[in-house]
């Protein structure tokens, strides 16, 4: 009987072991699922946050994409203005080339014109 009472406890002890056992189980996986609940919200912040980058990147670019096209409009206006502007004084060189022509040919004949009064003169 002692052998019996002895194996009966043994057997007590050894359900009391897994019960311990089990508690410490039960409480690390507690554990465990909390720590999955933390890492899922920090993961779905995460992603929210990511989502807001995208699209805070997403306008950024729309942005960026309009003041190219903006400012490749401005910079083919402006090379058109140039080649206007390079004609305009191209033109005006011209012209300012023939006023002179045209001023010295008339000094040259009133200095012609004075000349020949001056020489007119004497003999009346």
């Amino acid at each position: 009987m002692a052998v019996l009472a002895h194996s009966l406890e043994e057997k007590g002890a050894t359900a009391e072991l897994e019960r311990v056992r089990s508690k410490s189980l039960q409480a690390e996986l507690a554990r465990m699922k909390d720590s999955e609940k933390r890492l899922l919200l920090r993961a779905e912040s995460g992603e929210n946050a990511l989502w807001g980058l995208k699209d805070f990147v997403r306008r950024i670019s729309q942005r960026l994409l309009g003041k190219e096209a903006e400012v490749k409009a401005a910079m083919s206006r402006l090379a058109g203005l140039g080649n206007r502007v390079a004609f305009a004084a191209k033109r005006i060189d011209t012209i300012q080339g023939l006023l002179s022509q045209k001023i010295a040919l008339v000094k040259l004949q009133q200095e012609e014109n004075s000349r020949a009064a001056q020489s007119s003169k004497p003999n009346e």
